[in-house]
């Protein structure tokens, strides 16, 4: 005699069973959400520090534009305003350190590198809320 189904589990044409647990397991990179979660933070802490430095740079820089010591950005302020030549270059600037990052993140867990990408982003986050905390100065 055969095996009895369970209703509640649906069955794949081969005859293995799904479930919610099995899908969510392993990626192709064999990796869970939870491997990724470390990364993930430190993402995360470093997009607020930078929203905490654009909370503190926007009124500096509108107060005294010649205050901002960045050309790139003070041509981002020439050409958007205040607020969106910041914010775009606070955008730019997440996006493009957070996939560099990606990078090191995946080589080092492919034992390819010993630097570990959430340290570099940590202390990113730190210096970047530094020197929104100089705008107060």
């Amino acid at each position: 005699m055969g095996k009895t189904q369970n209703p509640d589990r649906p069955v794949a044409p081969s005859g293995i069973h799904i479930s919610a647990a099995s899908c969510i397991q392993r990626s192709k990179a064999g990796r869970t959400f939870l491997d990724n979660l470390d990364f993930i933070m430190a993402s995360l802490t470093y997009i607020a520090a930078n929203a905490i430095d654009y909370l503190f740079t926007v009124p500096g820089v509108k107060s005294d534009p010649l205050r901002e010591g960045n050309p790139l950005i003070r041509g981002y302020i020439d050409l958007f305003g205040a607020e969106y030549g910041v914010l775009v270059c606070k955008l730019l600037l997440c996006i493009g350190v957070i996939s560099a990052m990606r990078v090191i993140d995946l080589a080092h867990r492919e034992k390819r590198t010993w630097l570990r990408a959430e340290y570099i982003l940590y202390g990113g986050a730190i210096l970047m809320t530094l020197s929104g905390l100089l705008w107060l100065f």
